[in-house]
């Protein structure tokens, strides 16, 4: 997959003149699942999966599906702000892998909002249905060069929040009482 250069001014794909552009409030803009970003479940508690009763499992992102501040944006049309997403100068970003670096050459995972939803779900090793093991919001903010990003899940099934900082491709989630290891495998 070809990766993009951006230069200064330039923004993710869903955006540019977001502060000029008018803003609104639009109920379910996008209605799920418009998934955003997806981590392939790689271990849990320590253990390489399959492991613990667990053959597989994914934390999927999604657009903000709630009432969210919208924005029109060139050849993209209106899109919830939290998608419109500006990038400094040198910043390779990969939308399709999902990922980004900086211009000191550090990868972290690219979301394509700042906010939205998610789901972390695994599989038995006896097979069946996916079970969802934690579910809720997402918050998501790269540092100012792009060097790490800070990411904010709040089940909204128990309660939990959990606050993670992301440096690489891969991320250990603590939720509903283990340690869920992830790896960036797309971005959409």
């Amino acid at each position: 997959m070809k990766a993009l250069r951006l230069s200064v001014g330039a923004v993710v794909l869903m955006t540019a003149c977001a502060h000029d552009a008018p803003t609104g409030v639009t109920k379910n803009l996008v209605k799920p699942p418009a998934l955003i970003e997806l981590d392939s479940l790689r271990g849990v508690d320590g253990g390489a999966v399959p492991c613990c009763g667990v053959s597989g499992g994914a934390l999927s992102f999604y657009y903000p599906v709630r009432d969210t501040p919208t924005v029109e944006t060139p050849g993209a049309g209106v899109l919830p702000r939290a998608c419109v997403i500006g990038v400094p100068n040198g910043v390779l970003i990969n939308p399709r892998g999902g990922w980004a670096i900086a211009a000191n050459g550090d990868t972290i995972p690219m979301f394509g909002c700042t906010d939205g939803e998610y789901n972390l779900t695994t599989q038995s090793l006896s097979g069946g249905h996916d079970s969802v093991v934690s579910a809720g919001y997402f918050t998501w903010t790269a540092d100012s060069l792009w060097h790490s990003g800070v990411l904010v899940l709040a089940d909204s099934t128990v309660g939990d929040t959990v606050t993670l900082t992301l440096t690489g491709l891969t991320a250990s989630v603590p939720l509903a009482g283990h340690t869920y290891a992830f790896h960036v495998v797309h971005g959409f």
